[in-house]
């Protein structure tokens, strides 16, 4: 039982840290997109901003405060956002609505086929330790849904 146990909590950490690395990467893929573009995805998420489909900022955020951080919103606008907390990128829903809002809905097909596949079953199991991470992966490998849809 003692090698079972010491296997699921391996899987866990795989699946864990494969999310976290997801995560991470998509965040700086989408800054270093929006802090390089020549225009489009700035006036994108300036209009999204404007129609509050950006995270509100923390209430306490002054001038002083932007100025402090030593990033320029007019030259880093992702960077911006992300420090301030109008964009975060923990969950696929929040990752794949930042995309679509910067880069439009051609970028979204991208998630699209990775939910499909292994980002989603990390996602759903990352804050649930108890389940059997071998049952997942048996499941997953058989192609049934393993989070009852949600």
């Amino acid at each position: 039982m003692a090698m079972h146990d010491a296997t699921e909590a391996i899987w866990a950490f795989v699946i864990l840290g494969s999310w976290t690395a997801f995560e991470s990467l998509a965040g700086d893929l989408w800054v270093a997109g929006v802090d390089n573009d020549k225009g489009q995805a700035v006036a994108n998420l300036t209009f999204a901003s404007v129609s509050n489909k950006l995270k509100r900022p923390d209430d306490n955020l002054r001038p002083t405060t932007i100025y402090k951080s030593g990033i320029n919103p007019k030259t880093n606008y992702g960077s911006f956002l992300r420090a301030v907390g109008s964009v975060t990128f923990q969950t696929l829903r929040d990752i794949k609505n930042y995309y679509e809002i910067a880069f439009g809905n051609d970028v979204v097909r991208l998630f699209d086929e990775i939910e499909n596949g292994k980002a989603e079953e990390a996602r759903v199991h990352r804050h649930i330790p108890q389940v059997s991470w071998v049952n997942i992966r048996a499941k997953s490998h058989r192609g049934e849904d393993i989070d009852g849809g949600h």
